[in-house]
């Protein structure tokens, strides 16, 4: 569906979540030649989501380091979702509805995303793409529940789930990633490097 979005401040900051992903690369090969020596374990594959933790441990990993690392990874995912949110404040603006309240709904059951954003056959939406008209459909595929076999697997539950804790807890250095991809990786204009 072509509809004529401008895109290019979701772009911005898909391009800013790439710098920091780069810086993040940089800080921990910095760190890891100042800490070492280092050792990396495979946990037990989770059954009930297929993923394999990952222990990595060293002597002592300082303060300041731990904090530039969460820092790093909470701006590149912070950035993810706002670029997620820009898209659905151009779905308002094209539908010439407010975007105050727009938000890029992200849901892990399909009744919930139903009964407060949409439903197939629906003209517009309604709670955080309330009066939007266009890109419902995509925006439905895309919904975590929709991955199989399970919500977990789905890249924006994580991107989710890790911008909340991140925004309204603390900083974490902690991100799932699935077994499977064996590594994160972002692709916008040449910027592609697995982290």
């Amino acid at each position: 569906m072509a509809l004529g979005l401008d895109l290019s401040e979701s772009r911005d900051k898909v391009a800013r979540a790439c710098q920091h992903l780069h810086a993040l690369n940089a800080e921990a090969e910095i760190a890891a030649e100042k800490i070492g020596p280092y050792k990396a374990r495979l946990g037990e594959q989770d059954p009930k989501t297929g993923w394999y933790p990952v222990f990595i441990t060293c002597a002592v990993v300082p303060d300041d380091v731990q904090k530039r690392i969460a820092t790093l990874i909470g701006d590149a995912v912070h950035n993810m979702r706002c670029a997620l949110d820009y898209i659905a404040a151009s779905l308002a603006e094209i539908s010439k509805v407010s975007n105050a309240r727009t938000q890029f709904p992200i849901f892990k059951n399909p009744v919930d995303y139903g009964k407060r954003i949409w439903n197939e056959g629906e003209v517009i939406g309604r709670g955080q793409l309330g009066g939007v008209k266009f890109g419902l459909a995509e925006i439905e595929a895309l919904q975590p529940y929709n991955a199989k076999p399970d919500f977990k697997d789905s890249p924006l539950w994580q991107i989710q789930r890790f911008s909340n804790y991140d925004k309204h807890r603390r900083r974490s250095i902690a991100l799932s990633l699935p077994r499977d991809e064996g590594a994160f990786s972002v692709a916008f204009g040449g910027c592609p490097q697995p982290i």
